[in-house]
């Protein structure tokens, strides 16, 4: 007598799987557009619909609004499950913004979950992008280098600037000396500090 078994093969785990040819990249804000490109590795063709949807979001950057990269969302990808190739690949793309604000490296994070008809490789489920500010540090200078004013016309304001923005805290210290003029009588010197908020371009001080 014949005995039979029959053997069900799982040719989603068997014969492909969604990959990434790396976890993470470096990139600059002046890019402009970069491509993140998903694998497929095929091992046997089939008539299989093949897709792993995807979510792009923001680890330490913000999404959208003209911050730090356009906003993309979730989507699906699609692979031909009877190609012949070994390899097939799709790509997402995000649109950077090239701001002219002074911050820190920050983060992209794609994620991949979902899969129909494959699985996704160990350790290919997130994968992030750091984003290498372009912009210089802030340069503080006063808004104007000299001004005059009548003798009893009483305090006198003036304002410093930064030559761009930043997201982060930044001080400068103030301070004044007589030219020709005596301190006591003439006027009464100034030692301060100015903070600027992340954001804020232009602070004063009063002598």
């Amino acid at each position: 007598m014949l005995n039979t078994t029959t053997i069900n093969i799982d040719e989603r785990q068997g014969n492909n799987e969604i990959r990434l040819p790396s976890t993470s990249a470096t990139v600059n804000e002046g890019d402009g557009t970069v491509d993140f490109t998903v694998e497929l590795d095929q091992l046997q063709a089939n008539n299989l619909s093949i897709s792993v949807d995807y979510q792009v979001q923001g680890g330490t950057a913000t999404p959208g609004n003209g911050n730090d990269f356009e906003l993309v969302g979730a989507g699906t990808l699609s692979f031909t499950g009877n190609n012949t190739t070994n390899t097939q690949t799709a790509t997402i793309s995000v649109d950077l913004n090239d701001d002219f604000i002074n911050e820190p490296s920050e983060t992209i994070v794609i994620e991949l979950l979902n899969p129909q008809n494959t699985i996704i490789a160990t350790g290919s489920e997130t994968f992030t992008y750091t984003i290498n500010d372009n912009d210089n540090a802030p340069e503080a200078g006063f808004v104007s280098t000299s001004e005059s004013q009548a003798e009893n016309a009483g305090n006198v304001v003036v304002a410093v600037n930064l030559s761009n923005p930043t997201t982060q805290t930044v001080s400068v210290d103030v301070s004044s000396s007589g030219g020709t003029a005596t301190d006591g009588t003439d006027y009464i010197s100034v030692s301060n500090t100015l903070t600027f908020s992340p954001g804020d371009t232009v602070e004063s001080f009063t002598y």
